[in-house]
């Protein structure tokens, strides 16, 4: 398991290299803009504030880097370990002075990235997030608006808002879902709530 993390960690920096990119090394680095942070750097685990439910990488059964995104429960809540963590529940962020790619390490491999994307690189709300090919365009780059951190680990955002289309992650309601891209809202706060856990 170690030893794919570091593969999957020397070709994320190997890609932010090529698309002359920082790796993200936290929350003290330069934003995007004021309002903006870069997330967490190393593996993260990404979960809704509701449901309470983790961001999980589908399965990639093409073997393409394509998969789907849906929320699943936590097997082991509160706990900061890898080992402890599905590996279709880690992603790892490289960022630029636009914002973070967000990368599966499940569906990644030795040969490419595999990032969250908006299928069909479409602006409508309502359009599913998905795990694409790392391609280095801005339907993959996200901005992170931070509100706290809770501890050394958890750093608690807004919204993940897409920079192609200026929309926001919403989380489904129920486990098993898809997340989809819909405008900014107050009201429902909640469910367009996510932190960034770093993994050890």
């Amino acid at each position: 398991m170690f030893t794919k993390h570091r593969k999957f960690r020397r070709l994320a920096a190997a890609a932010a290299s090529a698309a002359g990119v920082a790796i993200a090394v936290g929350v003290g680095v330069q934003p995007a803009s004021a309002a903006t942070v870069p997330l967490p750097a190393g593996l993260i685990q990404i979960t809704s504030s509701n449901p309470g439910l983790n961001l999980t990488a589908g399965i990639d059964p093409q073997h393409d880097l394509r998969a789907y995104v849906t929320l699943q429960a936590d097997l082991f809540p509160g706990n900061y370990s890898a080992a402890l963590t599905t590996k279709n529940q880690q992603w790892a962020a490289f960022s630029n002075d636009r914002g973070s790619f967000i990368c599966s390490a499940s569906v990644s491999d030795g040969f490419g990235l595999a990032c969250l994307d908006i299928e069909n690189k479409s602006r409508s709300q309502g359009a599913r997030i998905v795990i694409r090919p790392y391609d280095g365009s801005d339907s993959q780059l996200w901005n992170a608006n931070q509100v706290h951190t809770a501890s050394p680990n958890v750093v608690w955002y807004t919204e993940l808002k897409n920079v192609y289309s200026g929309l926001v992650v919403e989380a489904p309601t129920t486990a098993d879902a898809t997340p989809v891209q819909m405008p900014s809202n107050v009201a429902k706060r909640k469910t367009q709530q996510w932190s960034a856990i770093a993994l050890s």
